[in-house]
């Protein structure tokens, strides 16, 4: 049926219409403004989420940053405890090598003892060398006069002895 367009039926017709029409408008705008509240909680929510993530997020670098710290810090001591080690086992090398240096210097002095002992020496000249002392006319002096800068020899063997035959006595 259609609806009338003109007569007293269309004037009874319109009131309901107009009813309908603010009601079909009311619904609408109730249907709107749920609409809006719910966008509106969304936005709420998503924020709040955003925001929880942000938090979130600040938590965990926050206890990354401590970890590295930790870390650092254990590097850091178990680098020095590293260096230690390796001083003190430089530190104990040095010390076997001043030890084995005083034992070497004990043993060298020993030995230059025993070979400046006088006795010793006059055995190895005496018997090595064959050496001994040297004969009266072997023995010649020779005193320098500071004045006249001039070397002069004294021998105890005769006068006609030359310096040159001395001095061959003396190499032989």
């Amino acid at each position: 049926m259609l609806p009338p367009t003109r007569g007293s039926e269309a004037l009874k017709l319109e009131p309901l219409r107009k009813e309908r029409l603010y009601e079909r408008e009311r619904v609408l705008q109730e249907q709107r403004k749920a609409l809006a509240e719910r966008l509106r909680k969304e936005q709420q929510r998503k924020l709040r989420e955003k925001a929880a993530a942000a938090r979130e997020l600040r938590r965990k670098a926050a206890v990354l940053a401590f970890v590295f710290v930790i870390f650092a810090m254990i590097g850091s001591v178990v680098a020095g405890y590293a260096t230690t080690a390796a001083a003190a086992l430089e530190v104990s090398k040095l010390k076997k090598e001043l030890t084995s240096m005083n034992k070497t210097i004990d043993d060298l002095d020993i030995q230059l003892t025993m070979k400046t002992d006088v006795q010793r020496i006059k055995q190895i000249a005496s018997d090595e060398l064959n050496m001994g002392y040297p004969n009266e006319y072997q023995v010649a002096t020779v005193t320098i006069d500071k004045e006249q800068n001039k070397n002069e020899v004294v021998s105890n063997e005769k006068e006609e002895s030359s310096v040159g035959e001395i001095l061959r006595d003396l190499i032989d």
